[in-house]
């Protein structure tokens, strides 16, 4: 349904962006590892969207670029991830839309251990394409 596959890629540099800026829980230093997949045990198969380390805790998060696509299972994998790893912090991020109330509860009701869970919404996308397209049309 989307035909535009770079704007998850962009949810998810927004989000880094965000998280090495952040003045109160970022000071001294900020690493970041490019998205991976994993499979686990029982062949559940997902992907790792944000995987960062905030001045020695470990961040991680699911991006995508509509909030609606934050489907159950999507949620569940986060769930997993989150029990297994232990991160100091769980990342919902989106582009486009608003995060329902009841999908950060169901990730938070799936947790087994105590996480800070953090929505980010990326600013939307601008491009500029003059070389290719032409000049803009003056407004």
């Amino acid at each position: 349904g989307n035909s535009k596959d770079f704007d998850g890629n962009y949810t998810v540099l927004r989000a880094l962006m965000w998280l090495k800026r952040d003045s109160q829980n970022c000071n001294q230093s900020f690493l970041f590892c490019p998205p991976m997949d994993y499979l686990t045990n029982k062949k559940m198969k997902s992907d790792i969207d944000i995987l960062a380390i905030q001045d020695g805790r470990l961040v991680l998060g699911e991006a995508k670029n509509k909030a609606s696509e934050f489907y159950t299972k999507d949620i569940e994998a986060l769930a997993w991830l989150g029990n297994h790893i232990k991160p100091d912090k769980l990342i919902m991020a989106f582009n486009e839309g608003t995060l329902a109330q009841s999908k950060i509860d169901k990730l938070r009701s799936l947790l087994q251990f105590k996480c800070e869970i953090k929505v980010y919404k990326a600013q939307s996308p601008v491009y500029h394409f003059t070389g290719v397209f032409g000049e803009p049309k003056p407004q």
